[in-house]
C-alpha cells in the first residue's frame, strides 16, 4: 500500500534525495516488495525460518505471498498460528535491520536477524497465544504440541 517509508516510496513523495539501493543488499533499488521478498538478506532469513519451522523453502515473490504462507504449508494450528506471527515478526526484524544500516549505519548479521525473529517471536506467541506453558527449548526446536 505504499505505506512503508522505502526510498521508492519517499522518492514518490519528493521527499528523499539519498542512496536508493537497498541499505541491507546494496544490489537493487528499495522498495517493500525487495526489502521482504527478494532482498538476498531478508531470501536467507526466510530460508532460516523455513528450516527451522520445518517447512518448504519460503518463496516470496509479493508481501502478499508473505501474508498468507502460514495457510498453504500444511502445519497443524498451534504451528500455523505461530508461523503467521514468525512471518510478522521477520518483517518487523528484517525492517528493524534496514533502518540500523540506513541510519547509523551498523550492518546486522542474517544470523543476528534470525535470532532476533526466534526471541521475538517467543516472546509474542508465549504472551498471545493459547499455548502459554510453551517452553524455549521447544520453541527452539519448534515443536508446539
Amino acid at each position: 500500500m505504499g505505506r512503508i517509508a522505502t526510498a521508492d516510496a519517499l522518492i514518490k513523495r519528493n521527499s528523499f534525495n539519498g542512496d536508493a539501493l537497498c541499505p541491507l543488499c546494496e544490489d537493487s533499488e528499495e522498495s517493500a516488495e525487495h526489502l521482504f521478498c527478494s532482498c538476498l538478506v531478508a531470501s536467507s532469513v526466510w530460508y532460516l525460518i523455513s528450516k527451522w519451522c520445518k517447512i518448504s523453502p519460503i518463496f516470496a515473490f509479493s508481501i502478499r505471498d508473505l501474508t498468507f504462507i502460514h495457510a498453504h504449508v500444511g502445519l497443524e494450528r498451534n504451528a500455523r498460528e505461530a508461523l503467521q506471527g514468525i512471518v510478522i515478526v521477520a518483517c518487523w526484524c528484517v525492517l528493524k535491520a534496514r533502518n540500523e544500516r540506513r541510519f547509523n549505519n551498523n550492518r546486522k548479521e542474517i544470523l543476528d536477524i534470525f535470532q532476533d525473529v526466534k526471541v521475538l517471536g517467543f516472546l509474542w506467541y508465549r504472551n498471545r497465544s493459547s499455548n502459554k506453558s510453551i517452553r524455549w527449548n521447544d520453541w527452539c526446536s519448534f515443536n508446539l504440541m
